[in-house]
């Protein structure tokens, strides 16, 4: 289809707005099952240690004689165990011109990087607490 001669069209109209939505979509998978799973405890030291401990295994044959004389077993001690605490970076910058600027999806640039780098931090712990660290 042909279009009228002296037509004005998009095509070469300036200042059309633009249709950018007013959100970002992240589009890394970042789940962290194993942190979100195990919980959290704050240090009071560089080396943080505890204690751990395991039931006897079921003895299935347990079945005694009434009256019967039994014989005294040493129960098992707790185990000692221990992490150093480790210290992890994720560094960013942003301009104050970039900070006070209008941005789509977001009202503040540090705001939103420091979001990021948290997420990245805490996929990175979650691939050094299941990965083999000596």
């Amino acid at each position: 289809m042909a279009q009228v001669a002296g037509t004005q069209d998009v095509y070469v109209t300036k200042g059309l707005r633009e249709d950018l939505q007013d959100k970002i979509f992240l589009i890394n998978k970042d789940d962290t099952p194993f942190i979100s799973n195990i919980g959290s405890d704050t240090a009071d030291a560089i080396k943080t240690e505890w204690q751990i401990d395991v039931l006897d295994p079921p003895d299935l044959n347990n079945a005694q004689i009434e009256g019967d004389t039994y014989a005294y077993v040493l129960p098992s001690s707790t185990q000692r165990v221990g992490n150093y605490c480790q210290i992890m970076r994720k560094t960013m910058l942003v301009s104050g011109t970039l900070e006070e600027v209008k941005k789509a999806g977001r009202a503040s640039e540090m705001k939103y990087q420091a979001m990021k780098k948290g997420m990245a931090l805490k996929r990175d712990m979650e691939g050094i607490l299941l990965s083999a660290q000596a």
